[in-house]
């Protein structure tokens, strides 16, 4: 019975070992394994096959829609040599779309609850900080992303925005200021000077404020920044004044110009006709190192005149005196001074400029010329009657010109009376020109002759006994 069951088991290992021993002898056909991760399951499944070999798909879940029914990895290494026929393990990807849930309202509620909330339905929260001002709303949620009812899968993440109080401050106006006033006015504010430096050329606008970016006024939190913007000033450094004397006015002006010079003219005459036209002076002079954008160049154009010589015109009449310059090309500047003498009436009295100079034509000689007006007339006073001397002082006081001529008479009342007067009385006369002559009496007493008669004693007077004497310059002898 023993020997029966060994050689059944013989038997039977005989047959199974054959086949194996008979593919063995056959060498089956080989083949080189395929990559086919990232493709889609159908081109891998198709590019096996192609190759000779059984793919044995096996599926896994995945949360990106874009690895749905995709090759996720492949059980033989790609490039390994098997069997024709040989199975090739893949592993593809099984999307299921999440289900979307309505999200709810947690905004008012404080921070903790509303994350404890969803966290426990199995939402993934996110929170961050939103300033506030008012206080009762610091830690709760003023906000929520997506918004309350918004249908989303619990795998996007929620953000709360919960609030977060911070004091206030009012933005200063700080434009024009110093930066180290700025600075210290922002700080007063409960704020901070953010500062950006700009390069400027005015001098004056140097560390100071030019402008700020958030407008007085306006809130922010207490410790907030505010960008300024200061001046920031550099000195230019002095570059020398180019040469422009003695070239053309036009070709000097265009090189100055081109190099950022500012450039004024003037002109002056000059002798040489070669000069007519060219820089005969620059100020700054050549060479002179200067602050270019602060100083301008000047530049004087020589104009070409002819010259003449200055005519002598003193003593001529005006119009004389005129033509003399006229015909000389020079011009005559008339100022006319009162004259007390007819004969100077419209008679140049000087010239300022001496003749004998040489000008340029066209050029101005101030002369002065008299202008003679005749003095007014005025009716010539009374003086008959009066005493000699009284009349004499009342004349001259006036400017009349006073001639006494002496008369005898034997009166002695009319000692050192003025008798008569020439011209009379109410004449109209100039007193610088007009005389008036005076006739005084001279008392004389009567002499008694022989027989009881009255003779005339000459140089028999009197004088004083009545009236004061006549004044000696004025008596004509």
């Amino acid at each position: 019975m023993g020997k029966v069951r060994l050689l059944v088991v013989t038997v039977i290992a005989v047959l199974f070992l054959l086949p194996s021993f008979a593919a063995a002898q056959a060498k089956p056909p080989q083949g080189t394994v395929p990559a086919v991760e990232g493709m889609p399951i159908a081109k891998a499944q198709q590019m096996l096959s192609s190759a000779g070999f059984n793919p044995m798909v096996a599926m896994e879940d995945v949360t990106d829609q874009g690895k749905g029914n995709i090759v996720l990895k492949q059980g033989v290494p790609a490039g390994q040599v098997l069997p024709k026929g040989s199975r090739i393990p893949v592993t593809v990807g099984r999307y299921k779309p999440p289900v979307a849930t309505p999200l709810p309202q947690v905004v008012g509620m404080k921070a903790a609850d509303a994350q404890k909330m969803l966290a426990q339905q199995g939402w993934s929260v996110k929170m961050e900080n939103n300033p506030v001002t008012d206080p009762s709303k610091a830690g709760s949620v003023i906000q929520q992303v997506p918004p309350a009812g918004s249908h989303i899968q619990k795998q996007q993440p929620v953000t709360l925005f919960v609030g977060h109080y911070v004091p206030q401050a009012i933005v200063p106006n700080v434009v024009g200021m110093p930066l180290a006033r700025a600075q210290q006015t922002m700080v007063s504010a409960g704020l901070n000077a953010a500062v950006a430096m700009e390069d400027v050329t005015d001098a004056s606008k140097n560390n100071v404020v030019l402008k700020q970016e958030i407008s007085a006024g306006k809130a922010l939190s207490k410790g907030a920044s505010v960008p300024v913007t200061v001046g920031r000033y550099t000195p230019p450094a002095p570059v020398p004044v180019p040469k422009a004397e003695g070239m053309k006015a036009a070709a000097a002006q265009q090189m100055l110009t081109q190099q950022g010079w500012k450039v004024q003219t003037n002109s002056r005459p000059v002798n040489d006709p070669s000069q007519a036209g060219s820089v005969v002076q620059q100020v700054p002079p050549a060479g002179t190192k200067v602050l270019q954008a602060q100083q301008p160049i000047t530049l004087t154009i020589g104009q070409y005149q002819a010259q003449t010589t200055v005519p002598n015109v003193l003593g001529m009449q005006l119009q004389k005196a005129q033509q003399t310059l006229g015909a000389a090309g020079l011009n005559a500047v008339v100022t006319m001074e009162n004259v007390t003498e007819h004969a100077k009436n419209n008679v140049v009295l000087k010239q300022e400029i001496p003749s004998g100079k040489t000008l340029t034509k066209g050029t101005n000689v101030p002369i002065t010329v008299g202008k003679y007006a005749a003095p007014a007339k005025i009716a010539v006073p009374n003086a008959v009657g009066m005493p000699a001397g009284p009349a004499v002082q009342m004349l001259k006081k006036q400017g009349w010109t006073v001639n006494v001529e002496k008369k005898t008479i034997f009166d002695a009342k009319q000692n050192n009376i003025v008798l008569q007067q020439s011209p009379a009385h109410g004449t109209q006369a100039v007193p610088s020109q007009q005389v008036v002559t005076l006739t005084v009496g001279s008392y004389q007493a009567p002499a008694v002759g022989k027989g009881g008669s009255i003779g005339v004693y000459p140089n028999v007077n009197q004088p004083g006994t009545i009236n004061p004497p006549i004044p000696p310059d004025t008596v004509r002898k």
